[in-house]
């Protein structure tokens, strides 16, 4: 290595120019957890990657530690260079050919007995800058049709540049570009960042593999997002028409949109396996923590106290209570520091059967709503917020405790036609419409409620008199495939109206239900039966 260097502990660090004393003096005592630098901000913290903000006396830095867990991965290190490694050299490969990177001022890697273990890279933080993303979605909010595309214009003129200069980048997606001042440009320039995967190849990339490098872009516009599809949709339009005109290989721009869009579909399949995931080991967003006779999976925001207290404080109200003792559920007073406002609902789970207690060896209950809900989540189904799980007896199971937000002033479908005050014609139709809508995504996005009755869906009015609708009691969701009987059983519970709903709410709820993704769910009963034979096999199932 070049410029300047520092020994320790028998491991050589790389430092740049007039960062010799603050690397000394505030990073290199923290090498090994970075997070424990006084005033570090944890960005993002897994198995094998913590990322911090630090102030220091030279300047603000991000910082991150690199880990190699697994065995087998350091014996590929043998082979291929650390992760700290790789990001370092593309820093300074692309900042030698124009590219606007961050500042690198601090490499290295920790090897014991010459394996690698670990390693290390900080970066100058770009100032005033903000994420791509952010900026997109403002822009987006404000129905902005003059700066987005110009944006997504520059955006396709980096990425050439970057695929030209041989950098072949396999992370490339609306986060991992800042937006920063550059004089009176109201755009500002553009710059790239996180670096670690990318590797600098001898020539320009070929066509195939840089039409493959930007298929994880189309998914970061939100081209699988039913909520923001429509809009993701026209950017990347503009996007692929100003990246084909820079590079023709790629064909049209509509052959090209195409590509990208069925190339993002394949990878929201295959990351959304990886993030349902998420919740039962330490990420980003979650922690778990085994203890000797019970197991806690809480989201980070909410500490390991705080969790506690809530689970065994004095209910103020008991809100359910299953006939054979299996579970129950209560209001508490929401702890001070706990995230969030109003009351709690925790659900007590208990094993009154040695069979049911037998069944939760193999997957507790508890574990598969609060696996269930980050599915949800993943999928952007409405549910409550599900802030952790303490499960007691990891061997032999006795008990379980789920913490979720209540929703105030919500209500079932099947008492809000039962109530004197039933909605006006209008809000009707806007009831029968919001749940179809929420119905229709919630199957056409994978997941499966196994008892998905009318009680189980709850709404509340909103100002501008339409409905908010969630769906709750997860303990049977799980992802996947339904066959043709799951399929009918899911429309007769929802059916499973009162008299008060009448034949047109039925019919403007299943309207929306195949409008926003139940066509789809329902392609082969539809094209076997027709839309009024559907209608007339969940007629007899009620019946």
């Amino acid at each position: 290595m070049s410029e300047g260097s520092l020994e320790l502990e028998g491991h050589s660090l790389w430092i740049a120019p007039g960062w010799e004393q603050a690397v000394s003096a505030e990073l290199a005592p923290f090498f090994r957890a970075p997070e424990e630098a006084p005033g570090a901000e944890v960005v993002k913290q897994n198995r094998v990657r913590t990322v911090v903000r630090l102030s220091t006396s030279a300047g603000d830095v991000y910082w991150k530690r690199f880990r190699v867990v697994k065995a087998f991965d350091r014996f590929l290190h043998a082979f291929k260079p650390s992760a700290a490694r790789r990001e370092w050299r593309g820093l300074r490969s692309l900042a030698a050919v124009g590219l606007r990177v961050p500042t690198p001022i601090l490499f290295g890697e920790e090897r014991v007995g010459g394996t690698l273990v670990g390693s290390v890279l900080a970066t100058v933080a770009v100032p005033d800058s903000r994420e791509l993303t952010r900026v997109t979605d403002e822009l987006r909010a404000a129905g902005d049709e003059v700066l987005r595309p110009q944006v997504l214009a520059r955006l396709a003129s980096l990425l050439r540049a970057l695929f030209e200069a041989g950098g072949d980048h396999p992370d490339i997606h609306l986060g991992n570009f800042l937006v920063c001042p550059a004089g009176d440009d109201p755009l500002g320039a553009l710059v790239a960042l996180d670096l670690h995967s990318l590797r600098i190849r001898s020539g320009p990339l070929s066509a195939s593999r840089r039409r493959l490098r930007l298929k994880k872009l189309a998914h970061s516009l939100g081209v699988c997002n039913p909520d923001v599809r429509a809009e993701a949709r026209r950017e990347l339009k503009w996007f692929c028409e100003a990246y084909v005109k820079l590079d023709p290989e790629q064909g049209t721009a509509a052959a090209l949109v195409d590509s990208l869009q069925d190339g993002a579909d394949r990878l929201e399949a295959r990351r959304l396996k990886s993030r349902d995931r998420r919740c039962l080991v330490d990420s980003t967003g979650f922690a778990v923590e085994r203890e000797a006779d019970r197991v806690i999976y809480r989201r980070r925001e909410v500490s390991t106290a705080s969790l506690l207290a809530a689970i065994e404080a004095e209910p103020e109200a008991e809100i359910h209570a299953h006939p054979r003792g299996r579970s129950r559920l209560v209001r508490v007073a929401r702890p001070p520091d706990f995230p969030g406002e109003g009351p709690l609902i925790v659900k007590h789970y208990r094993y009154p059967k040695l069979r049911k207690r037998l069944a939760a060896v193999a997957g507790p209950l508890a574990l598969r709503a609060w696996r269930a809900a980050r599915a949800c989540e993943v999928r952007h189904a409405p549910i409550p917020v599900h802030y952790g799980l303490v499960l007691e007896g990891r061997t032999w199971p006795r008990g379980a405790a789920l913490v979720l937000d209540l929703l105030a002033d919500v209500t079932m479908i099947h008492l809000l036609l039962k109530e004197d005050g039933i909605p006006s014609p209008a809000s009707r139709r806007a009831l029968a419409r919001a749940v179809g809508d929420v119905m229709g995504r919630f199957h056409a996005s994978g997941l499966i409620h196994n008892d998905l009755a009318v009680q189980n869906i709850l709404v509340r009015p909103t100002e501008s008199e339409g409905w908010d609708v969630w769906v709750i009691d997860l303990d049977e969701v799980r992802a996947g495939i339904m066959d043709r009987k799951g399929k009918l059983r899911a429309l007769i519970h929802l059916a499973d109206l009162p008299e008060q709903a009448t034949r047109s709410d039925r019919l403007r709820f299943f309207r929306a239900y195949l409008e926003a993704g139940g066509t789809g769910v329902l392609a082969d009963e539809l094209q076997a039966w027709g839309e009024r034979g559907l209608g007339e096999r969940v007629g007899a199932g009620l019946a």
